[in-house]
Parts: C-alpha cells; structure tokens; sequence
C-alpha cells in the first residue's frame, strides 16, 4: 500500500495527557514478564539435587536445576538450552539479494529504486 504525503504531514505526536486508544490496556495491567517475574522469584525450600540437601531456593532455581539434570542424563536440547542462555546463540547469516545481487552492493540509485518499488506495490499483489 502507497503512503501518500499528505497522510505523512498528518503524522504528530501526541500531547501530553491526550488518549488516542482509549480502548487500549488499563493504566495498571500487569505483564505476562511482571506476572512470571513474581512466581519465578518466590523462595521455599526444596531439594538441591546438584549438592544432594535441602537448600532455599528460588522457582527460577529449581526450574535451572532440573534442566541442569536433564542435560547431565544426555538430554541434548537441554543441554543446547543451557549452552543458548549462557554463551548466545551462534549468529546465522542470511543473504539477501535483488534480483540475485546483494543488497550491499547496490548503488545509492539502484537502492532508492528498489525501496520505491517496494513501498509503491499494492499491497497483496505478490509482486
């Protein structure tokens, strides 16, 4: 879909205090990361498998502990898991091409052209 200028110079920012989706989240609502934030850092005591005793631990602890377990039974994506949260996934790279030459290798015309045909393709052509 086309974004005429005129729809562009509509573009503002919202004055202080203005609602524009009044329909939107309360002012207040919890988020699903506050939520299991909480239950996750809730403290009793539980067995330490890793040291054998009883120990107090966080929710988050024992969740780590079994995936810890998992892993040491040959358990390769918990193991892969671990090795994510710990040492970063490896990076992937991904080519992206036009027409079969890179993006990078574009001039700055050959990139202006293929962003206006980009942004002037209907949308749900598959062009």
């Amino acid at each position: 879909m086309a974004v005429s200028e005129k729809s562009l110079k509509n573009l503002r920012p919202p004055k202080k205090g203005e609602v524009r989706n009044k329909n939107g989240k309360p002012a207040g609502t919890l988020t699903a990361k506050t939520v299991i934030n909480k239950w996750l850092s809730v403290r009793r005591k539980a067995f330490d498998s890793i040291n054998n005793e009883y120990s107090i631990l966080t929710v988050l602890d024992e969740i780590t502990l079994a995936q810890i377990l998992k892993a040491k039974k040959g358990d390769v994506a918990s193991f892969s898991a671990l090795l994510d949260r710990t040492e970063g996934k490896p990076p992937q790279k991904t080519d992206v091409t036009s027409d079969n030459e890179k993006i990078g290798n574009l001039s700055d015309a050959q990139f202006q052209k293929l962003l206006d045909a980009v942004i002037n393709t209907p949308s749900g052509s598959g062009k």
